[in-house]
């Protein structure tokens, strides 16, 4: 379990547990998650490598997503926040993404020519010769959260959850009606830079139902530990509750690597990973179990 905290109000949580199947399969964590900071801003990213046949450096793939994300909003939220708010949001979607693919492409092109396939790979996997960064493939999940507003990333599965302070749940972005199943969007698709979603959302300090008082990424391990929408966005309600009360923080940091590693033996079986972005709250409420599915 690690958390990072600044002077401005936010704070980061996050852990990442091995997924039951790939225990068992010998597999590593094909997640990753990074945490940075910049001036009055947090920033987080959590990236899912693809897990089925061919992907074979989901692993790196992912560390790599993460990293640029993170790096790039960085730069982004250097400039003033009236200039961000300036800009036209095609303007912002199209200049982040290709910048995030491009230098993802660039990475994992670098990675291969470094250490080229085995012959035993390529027979396995036969398109991996004719398109190598297939084997690098992952999904991208970023958030960066400043007393102003917030920028969120994403391109394939996994989930961000924004929590209002009166607990009110919403997401930056609706679920892609496209992927279904085992299928999503990558960034090594030859369309990547058209399949980033990017937004900015005003945070609206004070309004108890339209603010952010917590982010949450996950990737899709972890919302397939759900039977349904509603009661995985009853988690992000849980997780804000406990950060509310006395000493929750350390509660959450104590447990956290063990209600995933929970969910993922009795529900997803798959690699789990979470990063929360937080403002300090100081005052108490009720807490709700946060730490698992719902029993059928």
């Amino acid at each position: 379990m690690s958390s990072k905290s600044n002077s401005h109000g936010w704070e980061a949580v996050f852990e990442t547990v091995r997924g039951a199947s790939h225990i068992s399969a010998e597999l590593p964590n094909q997640d990753a998650v990074e945490i940075s900071a910049v001036r009055n801003t947090r920033i987080a990213a959590v990236a899912d490598g693809h897990g089925g046949k061919g992907y074979i450096r989901s692993e790196v793939g992912s560390r790599f997503a993460v990293e640029i994300a993170t790096q790039e909003l960085k730069k982004l939220l250097e400039l003033p926040a009236k200039r961000l708010l300036s800009f036209h949001h095609s303007e912002l979607e199209y200049d982040l993404a290709n910048r995030i693919v491009r230098q993802w492409v660039e990475r994992a092109t670098r990675h291969f020519q470094q250490r080229c396939f085995s012959d035993e790979q390529i027979a396995a996997f036969p398109t991996l010769q004719q398109y190598p960064i297939r084997a690098y493939g992952t999904t991208l999940l970023a958030a960066a959260a400043s007393d102003q507003l917030a920028v969120f990333v994403q391109i394939g599965d996994g989930d961000i959850l924004m929590v209002a302070p009166s607990g009110q749940v919403k997401r930056p972005f609706e679920r892609d009606p496209l992927f279904i199943g085992n299928e999503t969007a990558s960034l090594c698709s030859a369309d990547a830079d058209q399949q980033v979603r990017i937004t900015l959302k005003v945070l609206n300090r004070g309004d108890a139902d339209n603010d952010t008082a917590l982010i949450l990424l996950s990737t899709d391990g972890y919302s397939n530990c759900f039977k349904d929408e509603a009661s995985f966005a009853q988690v992000g309600k849980d997780y804000l509750n406990l950060f509310k009360q006395d000493q929750g923080i350390s509660l959450i940091q104590k447990n956290l690597n063990t209600w995933l590693r929970q969910a993922s033996d009795q529900y997803s079986s798959d690699d789990i990973t979470v990063a929360m972005l937080y403002r300090a709250i100081r005052k108490r409420s009720l807490s709700k179990r946060a730490s698992g599915a719902e029993e059928d």
